[in-house]
């Protein structure tokens, strides 16, 4: 399952921006189902300057939460950097991960 996070470094008021998958493993039980094992492949985490939360802003607006459709990623980053060439960093992640976990 691929991912996409967002977020602001407290540390430095940076913008955090990365890309990668995950990959779970089940196994049934008494119970039923379970996670028995998961395993977090990061394919991309830039940093971003961001003092005033402007730019982590815009993209929380700008998108769904927490599910987002690979399409809509795209498009609205293309929107995105195209409205405001200061957005240039985001071409990187138009694309879920390129390779799964």
């Amino acid at each position: 399952m691929p991912w996409l996070v967002i977020m602001r470094q407290i540390s430095n008021t940076a913008l955090r921006l990365g890309k990668g998958s995950y990959r779970w493993r089940f196994e049934r039980d008494e119970t039923g189902m379970r996670v028995c094992a998961m395993h977090i492949y990061i394919e991309r985490m830039d940093i971003v300057e961001d003092r005033d939360g402007a730019k982590l802003h815009e993209l929380h607006a700008a998108l769904p939460y927490p599910w987002l459709r690979p399409a809509m990623l795209s498009e609205t980053f293309e929107r995105i950097m195209q409205q405001s060439p200061g957005f240039a960093f985001l071409d990187g992640f138009q694309v879920p991960v390129d390779r799964p976990a």
